[in-house]
């Protein structure tokens, strides 16, 4: 998946670009709000959104989902629901390859720790489809990739400044 995001990167023209799995849905006016709160906002490199899970028809119910993102939505830090500036990818980097699932959750680490200026646009603009084959549910892969996240930005954080963090 991250190499897809990363090819449909090289192909990208355009100032801002967004993504959409096959498998989730944008509100009709998702790029229109985000794109109107970077104008109003041009230091902005990303904004993300809320999203509102919902099941697939047929789906059991899953552990481990927040009830409030199936009712009033939850803060979203996928590429669903990012908006960005092209040329914050030559700053923060692609998305990693070695992670299989943990991929965005590196990204997002990656542009935190660097201090991107980012947003959160405080409305419901993705809706995310739980079904069986989601990458989620692959949970020991993703906790353990997810430690490799987090220690890779407790590193940078601590290169950046050691005195900060108690080094």
């Amino acid at each position: 998946m991250a190499n897809a995001r990363n090819l449909a990167l090289r192909q990208a023209s355009g100032e801002f670009v967004a993504f959409l799995d096959a498998d989730d849905l944008w509100t009709p006016n998702k790029l229109q709000v985000q794109f109107a709160a970077m104008q109003a906002q041009p230091h902005l490199m990303y904004t993300t959104t809320l999203l509102r899970l919902f099941y697939d028809p047929g789906c059991p119910p899953r552990p481990g989902f927040r009830e409030e993102g199936f009712a009033q939505g939850i803060e979203g830090r996928f590429p669903g629901t990012m908006l960005a500036r092209r040329e914050i990818f030559d700053r923060v980097g692609w998305f990693d390859p070695a992670f299989a699932v943990a991929f965005e959750v590196d990204w997002f680490a990656r542009a935190q720790d660097m201090q991107v200026p980012s947003d959160v646009v405080e409305r419901v603009l993705l809706l995310k489809r739980i079904h069986e084959a989601n990458n989620a549910i692959q949970r020991e892969r993703f906790r353990r990739e997810w430690f490799v996240v987090m220690r890779q930005s407790l590193l940078r954080k601590r290169r950046q400044s050691p005195q900060s963090i108690g080094m």
